[in-house]
């Protein structure tokens, strides 16, 4: 017995190790994809299609109305950070909120990733402002797929006429992703700045550098002609996007998709140095290396009118700085960086100053 037992052992096939080994793999890399704070989330920008679920989802009254919320549960839960989610709190002023055991009670949170909510481990915000229901306005919830999704259906800024903002949350429980996708748009006579992004300690005010991801975009660092396709990462928790009837364009367009991916614990640049090595026609940049990255891809442009990014011929660069040469004298430009793995992209940085620090912004100046 003991022999076949041992000769049973020696013969396992090589497809079954492999499997195992494999099976071992895919489970450590889906454990460190889910060990990963807001910051360590890729970002990216698409366009797609906007699906109400209005006329199959379940309906979320209770966060209909001012200052409003409804909390609920989902299944299967959703995953941040190794924790496990199935409780979830949904507010009229754009947010929703995952909490392990006590539901959070705040429901006045115009600035949800700039303001701590007691119970509200993650936030998430497609549209953090202080909103109001109108006619047509409704709150949905439903679970296609693989995906949780959750909808604020033609709400409008408190005491805003013009306005319909439609915009949904989508979480897929499988590969972990978020996404905000955003349905026509219209911008009523008002200059109300909504918070988007989203943070993984949403009981924390001010956790910028650790763990906030989110977006932001105005008239003076893009041009008008520019939309929320083009936003940039924000510079600290109260960053903003600009949503005004002076500037009517600069707004989501249907289908406009944010989605935040998982990564292996690959952190974005948050800190510069100061802007050195300055000549009529270029400057060099350096930044604190941030943990797990090896290489970084740079990106620039002129201040205020360009939406889009040229990439820098050097890319990738393998230091924390870099010499950018070739550029027009007496002209203001911002510049971005994307820490790599060479395998993995982080989120691009914050446009800096020319100034040392962390968050220092140069978008707007």
């Amino acid at each position: 017995m003991n022999k076949m037992q041992h000769k049973f052992t020696w013969q396992t096939p090589n497809w079954l190790r492999v499997l195992c080994l494999t099976l071992l793999v895919g489970l450590t890399s889906v454990g460190a994809y889910a060990q990963a704070t807001a910051i360590n989330y890729e970002f990216g920008v698409s366009s797609g299609t906007y699906s109400s679920i209005a006329s199959t989802g379940t309906s979320r009254s209770g966060a209909v109305g001012d200052d409003a919320a409804v909390n609920f549960t989902i299944s299967p839960g959703f995953v941040v950070n190794g924790v496990t989610y199935t409780n979830v709190r949904m507010c009229s002023n754009g947010w929703l909120a995952l909490y392990a055991t006590t539901a959070p009670t705040a429901t006045t949170n115009y600035t949800p990733l700039s303001t701590a909510a007691t119970g509200a481990n993650v936030r998430f915000a497609p549209f953090g402002a202080d909103l109001n229901s109108q006619t047509g306005t409704g709150a949905y919830s439903q679970t296609i797929g693989n995906e949780h999704i959750f909808e604020w259906l033609n709400y409008t800024r408190y005491f805003v006429t013009g306005d319909a903002i439609n915009c949904q949350i989508r979480l897929n429980y499988v590969t972990n992703e978020i996404k905000f996708v955003y349905g026509a748009m219209s911008v009523g006579a008002s200059t109300t700045a909504p918070q988007v992004g989203w943070k993984t300690a949403g009981t924390v005010a001010a956790n910028w550098a650790t763990d906030i991801n989110n977006v932001q975009i105005n008239s003076t660092g893009s041009p008008a002609s520019c939309d929320w396709s083009n936003a940039v990462t924000g510079n600290a928790n109260t960053s903003v996007m600009q949503f005004s009837s002076a500037t009517p364009g600069l707004k989501p367009l249907s289908g406009l998709t944010y989605t935040w991916s998982p990564r292996n614990g690959l952190s974005p640049v948050r800190t510069f140095g100061a802007l050195t090595g300055i000549t009529s026609d270029g400057a060099t940049l350096s930044w604190t290396a941030p943990l797990g990255a090896t290489q970084y891809n740079i990106q620039y442009r002129i201040s205020g009118s360009n939406c889009g990014w040229t990439n820098w011929s050097g890319n990738p660069v393998s230091t924390n700085s870099v010499t950018l040469t070739g550029l027009n004298s007496l002209t203001s430009y911002q510049v971005r960086v994307q820490s790599s793995n060479a395998t993995v992209n982080g989120t691009y940085s914050h446009i800096p100053t020319s100034a040392a620090g962390a968050g220092l912004s140069g978008y707007s100046a």
